[in-house]
């Protein structure tokens, strides 16, 4: 299962893009680090279980939506110590995320 975008629509060259509705933002958003314990063995190769999550990122997203000259940002994420990768993680990962809009595209809310 791949995560869109695909290379040919990957404008802003991305790892990973989920398209949300503007409206979403005033509802807390927040992102999960999850991963695949290969510790336990099961018949498919899903994540199943959080290492970390950043805090709600509704005021980040929402200053990074409206500012002209910044499109992306890295925000903090509180790993888990409980987690065996979380100590791996710690040391490689930053999650830097952008917010970009689509226009002419009709919000969430506005097709009620």
């Amino acid at each position: 299962m791949s995560v869109p975008p695909d290379q040919m629509d990957n404008m802003h060259k991305a790892i990973a893009q989920f398209t949300i509705p503007k409206s979403f933002l005033d509802r807390k958003p927040r992102v999960f680090v999850v991963m695949k314990d290969e510790t336990k063995a099961t018949v498919h190769s899903m994540p199943d279980i959080v290492v970390g999550f950043t805090d709600f990122l509704d005021i980040q997203f929402k200053q990074l939506l409206a500012s002209p000259t910044q499109d992306r940002d890295v925000f903090e994420v509180t790993y888990d110590p409980k987690t065996a990768s979380a100590d791996i993680l710690k040391c490689k990962t930053d999650l830097e995320m952008g917010i970009h809009s689509f226009s002419g595209v009709n919000d969430f809310e506005e097709n009620k």
